[in-house]
């Protein structure tokens, strides 16, 4: 494929041609690509990008995805199993909760141990940091009891 094109502003990217602009911001990009030049609204990418990005997940789904990866093994929402409930990690980090939503994360996926006692929680690498994050913040969110 042949492209051919040149940056006005930065950062520079390839073989493009960033034209149009409110007040110093650019609102679209132009493209050369083999003699056919086709514009993108900076808008349009925005929205393009939004879609790839994943929506903020649902309770209902959050509880589906733990059962999916089975924490029900070993946690349960109110009661004591091989792990801590999920009530007392909320009631335990609550204070914290913007920090702690990433450290619980982190500990979901690498593992841990100190915490609740001598069993220590196993890495769970079937499980990605985006779910992690979603799974934490669905732990944190728990109603006090």
């Amino acid at each position: 494929m042949n492209i051919a094109g040149t940056w006005r502003t930065e950062p520079r990217l390839p073989n493009a041609v960033v034209t149009g602009g409110v007040a110093g911001l650019r609102k679209s990009v132009s493209l050369d690509v083999v003699g056919l030049r086709k514009s993108v609204h900076i808008g349009a990418l925005m929205g393009l990008l939004a879609l790839c990005m994943a929506p903020p997940a649902l309770a209902a789904d959050v509880a589906v995805l733990m059962a999916q990866k089975h924490c029900d093994a070993c946690h349960d929402v109110s009661a004591t199993r091989i792990g801590p409930p999920f009530a007392a990690i909320a009631v335990r980090h609550r204070a914290d909760k913007e920090n702690m939503v990433e450290v619980l994360a982190r500990k979901i996926v690498l593992g841990g141990g100190g915490n609740w006692g001598v069993v220590p929680m196993v890495p769970n690498e079937h499980v990605s940091l985006d779910e992690a994050r979603a799974m934490a913040k669905w732990i944190l969110d728990r109603p006090v009891q």
